[in-house]
This record gives C-alpha cells, sequence and structure tokens, in this order.
C-alpha cells in the first residue's frame, strides 16, 4: 500500500523524474518520463541512464553528473538528451542528492522540456517585436498628421522668404529696365536672397526630419532639451502667430543633457501645443498666451512645462485624456492618439507627464532623467 501510495505521487509529478539508486541504476519512473523520453517502466528500471536517452558520446558527461549528485552535490544543467524514436530534446536538468541519517541512498532526477518554452519565446519575441512596428508605425501616423495640422503654417513660413525674394528679384529688374542699377549693390541683393533660401531649406531639411521613421529604439541619443522645442517652432510659429497667440518661452540654457529622441520630444511638444491653440480658440479669451520653460527638476531630473491661459480641463475629461482614440473633438477632426501616443513615448524615456491646474491656466510639465556624471560623457 505505502508503495502504491509512493508511486501515484510520483506519477502526479509534472515534470519527468526518476531516482536512481547508488549503482546508478533506475529504481523508479514516472509517467511524465515515459511520455517524454518514450520509454516504459519495464524498458526502463535497472537500467543505466546513459543506456537510455544519452546522445551518442553523451554517456560519460551523465555518468560524471550522476556521480555529482552522490557526493552530495545538487546539479542543475542545461543539456540535450535523446529519446527512445531517436529526436533530441532540449531539457533543464536538476539532480538532488536524497540523504537518510547521513547516508546517500539515491539521486533524484527531474527533467523539464525546454522546447515549448523556446518556442513560448520565439513567439513572445515575435510579438513584441511586431507590437514595437505598430507602435512606431502608429507614432508616424500621428506625427504626419500633426504636420497636416500645421500646413497653413509651413505654407506662410515659404511664403515670406519666397516673397523677399520675388521683391528683390523685381527691384533688379527695374533698375535694368530704367538703367539705373548700381553694380556695387548686386552683391548685397544676392546675399539677401541667399539667407532667405537658407531660410527656406533649413524650414524643409526640419520637415524631412520630422517626418522620418524612427525605428524601435526611437533614435536615441544624448540632447539639450531646448533643442526639440527650438525646433518646433520652424514649423508652428507662424501659425501661432496668425492665431493672435502669444508665446512666451522662458528655456534655461544650463540645463544637463537628457538621453532621448529630438524628433520623439519634438512630437510631444508640437502635439501639446496644437491642443492647446485648440482651446485658446475654443474659448475665444482675450490676450491668448502660451508659455514655454525648461527647468531643472529636483537634482537629476529636467522637466518641460506647457500652459495655456484657455481655461481648465473638466475632471471627467483629464481622467481619461491619455486613453487611446479618446478625443472632445467633432468626428474627423481627431484622432484621439496624440496625447495617448506623447505618453508613450515619454515612457520610452523612464520620463512622465503631469496635468495640473494653475488659476485659469492648464499647465503639462513633461519630466525627463538627467544624464549625470560618466553618463554625460
Amino acid at each position: 500500500m505505502q508503495r502504491e501510495y509512493f508511486q501515484e505521487i510520483f506519477n502526479n509529478v509534472l515534470s519527468a523524474m526518476i531516482l536512481i539508486n547508488n549503482k546508478g541504476e533506475i529504481t523508479y519512473i514516472n509517467r511524465e518520463f515515459s511520455r517524454l523520453f518514450g520509454y516504459s517502466p519495464d524498458e526502463s528500471i535497472g537500467k543505466p541512464l546513459s543506456d537510455l536517452i544519452s546522445p551518442q558520446g553523451n554517456e560519460k558527461e551523465i555518468t560524471e553528473n550522476i556521480e555529482r549528485v552522490k557526493k552530495g552535490e545538487q546539479v542543475l544543467k542545461e543539456v540535450v538528451r535523446q529519446g527512445k524514436n531517436g529526436e533530441l530534446i532540449e531539457l533543464v536538468v536538476i539532480g538532488s542528492p536524497i540523504i537518510i541519517k547521513d547516508k546517500h541512498v539515491a539521486s533524484s532526477i527531474v527533467f523539464s522540456d525546454m522546447t515549448e518554452r523556446k518556442e513560448n519565446q520565439i513567439k513572445l519575441e515575435k510579438a513584441n517585436k511586431e507590437l514595437k512596428e505598430a507602435t512606431s508605425k502608429l507614432i508616424h501616423t500621428e506625427r504626419i498628421s500633426a504636420l497636416g495640422e500645421l500646413t497653413s503654417s509651413i505654407a506662410h513660413e515659404l511664403n515670406q522668404p519666397l516673397n523677399n525674394m520675388k521683391i528683390v528679384c523685381q527691384d533688379i529688374l527695374r533698375d535694368v529696365a530704367k538703367d539705373r542699377l548700381e553694380v556695387e549693390t548686386i552683391p548685397e541683393s544676392i546675399e539677401d536672397m541667399e539667407e532667405q533660401i537658407n531660410k527656406m531649406a533649413r524650414i524643409i531639411d526640419h520637415m524631412r526630419i520630422f517626418t522620418r521613421r524612427l525605428d524601435s529604439n526611437m533614435n536615441m541619443e544624448k540632447i539639450n532639451i531646448n533643442d526639440p522645442i527650438k525646433n518646433m517652432f520652424l514649423l508652428i510659429g507662424e501659425q501661432l502667430k496668425t492665431k493672435n497667440i502669444d508665446t512666451v518661452k522662458n528655456l534655461n540654457e544650463e540645463l544637463p543633457r537628457v538621453w532621448g529622441s529630438s524628433i520623439g520630444l519634438e512630437q510631444i511638444f508640437t502635439n501639446i501645443l496644437i491642443n492647446a491653440r485648440h482651446a485658446l480658440e475654443e474659448k475665444e479669451c482675450k490676450n491668448k498666451k502660451i508659455e514655454i520653460e525648461s527647468f531643472i527638476n529636483g537634482e537629476n531630473e529636467v522637466s518641460v512645462s506647457i500652459k495655456n491661459n484657455g481655461g481648465l480641463i473638466p475632471l471627467d475629461i483629464k481622467e481619461r485624456i491619455f486613453e487611446p482614440f479618446f478625443t472632445t473633438k467633432e468626428p474627423g477632426k481627431g484622432t484621439g492618439l496624440g496625447l495617448s501616443i506623447s505618453k508613450k513615448i515619454i515612457e520610452e524615456h523612464s520620463g512622465r507627464i503631469e496635468i495640473e491646474d494653475e488659476g485659469q491656466w492648464t499647465k503639462f510639465i513633461i519630466t525627463l532623467p538627467a544624464l549625470t556624471g560618466n553618463e554625460v560623457k
């Protein structure tokens, strides 16, 4: 009865398990061992383990491991063993001594099949890669959407230098037609046009960079967090002016560097500014204002606050504002992804985003860890 009770417990162990006596012979096997390796109890009991599951040439390694267990060691190894059908199986093996009254009486060996675990790991890595790829595409799509919001601003930014060049060219042609062109003034006129061309080139070049697809690592590097703020105004600055929104920038030029994606952070700041612009337009408030500040937050953090005087965000909206696809805009006028993607990007930077009320101002605060010591080098 006691033997049957022991055998039933042994059989209910989920991993393959055997007992080996001091002669190195198998004395017990459980059902999982038979399933995993294909040997019945009659084929296994009384035989050395190396005769059953050792791939050719590995007999010595198995014998050495059993000897280590007999000496009182616990052996934990990743190994390859062979089933009855010749199939090789990747396993984790745990060999443990069974000691009664200070005397080694047997050894237990447990086999955990790694095949399924490795297959699951491969599937998990594939799913994780696909998720990162989908997230990267979503972030890129939202950035293109933000650029669409800025089309009129960009057009104005490009039209301005074009008009300036047109005026210079018209003045030169007029002077030529009236035979009053002063040759010595041509270099200055050409320099003026070159300056306007360079301005356009900067805007176009930045549009190209802003719309570039980031990889799953976000193209991280050591950056000054003020740079994406300044770059943002190449695309959105004129739009805020035409909407009669006064923008105040208080940027600390002595900030430590952060490890971040300049384009990713610019996307966050741009999204918050576009939302602020919408809030100011909807409220139709006088003296529309947006204030941006960068500052050192504590000892090892850098923060950027962006606030506007377009009124407070209602509590029920504030609680859901970072949810994907949540929007208060009319259908077709917003994806509801801007702030949720912004939060995702900030989390990729090991940072955080918070919303605070300040009188009748709504303030977004983005905080990132600052690089310190050897990290800066």
